[in-house]
C-alpha cells in the first residue's frame, strides 16, 4: 500500500535536496546512479526489517528510522563531534522508536500515513525547485554542447616566450592552509618560485 512507501522516499529525498542546493553545477544525468543506490539501499533495510518482524507497518517505520538515522550520521557528527556520541544516539532514538512501535501498535496506521504525507512534501518540494529551475533555464531541453574542433593552424614564433598559469580551483592560499588546517605549503611555492614562477602570495 502507498501509506507505506515513507522509507523509499525518506531515502530519495537527500539525494534530490543536495541536487536542489547544487544544480547549478551538475545536470539531471547525475541523479540517476545515487537515486538507485539510496532506493537499493531502501529495499534491503526494509527486507531485512520486514523479514524478522513480519508485519508490514512496524517493518515500515523502523525501517525509515533507520533509513534516516544512517542518512543524517555525517550532519550528526558535524554537531556532537565524537563518532561515539552519535551512534550512541542513534541506538538511543532507534531504541525508543522500536518501544513506541510496539506499543502502541493502535497508532500504527496513523503514523505511517503521517510519514508517508512528511516524506512525499519534502521530495516533491525539493522535485519542484529542480524542475522550476531545469525549465527557467531550459536546460533540461538542451542538447549537450557540441566540442568544437580547431583546424586553423596558428604560426608560433620560435622568439615567444613560454607563459604558463596555474591557477587552482578551489585551492586555498598559504595563509589560509597554515591558519585553518596548519598545514604548511611553503615547499610548494618555493619550488615554484625556484622554477621562476611568479607566486601570488595573497590569492
Amino acid at each position: 500500500r502507498l501509506i507505506f512507501l515513507h522509507p523509499f522516499l525518506f531515502a530519495l529525498y537527500p539525494v534530490v535536496f543536495l541536487y536542489a542546493q547544487n544544480m547549478h553545477e551538475y545536470t539531471e544525468n547525475t541523479l540517476l546512479v545515487p537515486v538507485l543506490l539510496v532506493l537499493f539501499f531502501a529495499a534491503i533495510v526494509f527486507g531485512i526489517i520486514k523479514l524478522f518482524i513480519k508485519d508490514v507497518p512496524k517493518a515500515a517505520i523502523i525501517s525509515s528510522g533507520i533509513i534516516l538515522l544512517s542518512l543524517s550520521y555525517s550532519r550528526l557528527l558535524e554537531v556532537f563531534a565524537t563518532p561515539t556520541t552519535v551512534i550512541g544516539i542513534m541506538i538511543f532514538v532507534l531504541a525508543g522508536g522500536i518501544y513506541g512501535v510496539f506499543h502502541f501498535a493502535k497508532y500504527l496506521l496513523s503514523v505511517n500515513r503521517l510519514l508517508t504525507f512528511l516524506a512525499a512534501f519534502l521530495v516533491l518540494f525539493s522535485l519542484g525547485e529542480i524542475v522550476l529551475f531545469e525549465t527557467q533555464t531550459g536546460r533540461i531541453f538542451s542538447k549537450p554542447a557540441q566540442t568544437l574542433e580547431t583546424t586553423q593552424k596558428v604560426p608560433v614564433s620560435k622568439d615567444a616566450p613560454d607563459i604558463y598559469y596555474f591557477i587552482f580551483d578551489r585551492y586555498a592560499g598559504a595563509k589560509s592552509l597554515q591558519e585553518e588546517y596548519d598545514f604548511d605549503n611553503s615547499t610548494f611555492f618555493n619550488f615554484l618560485k625556484n622554477k621562476g614562477f611568479y607566486v601570488a602570495e595573497n590569492a
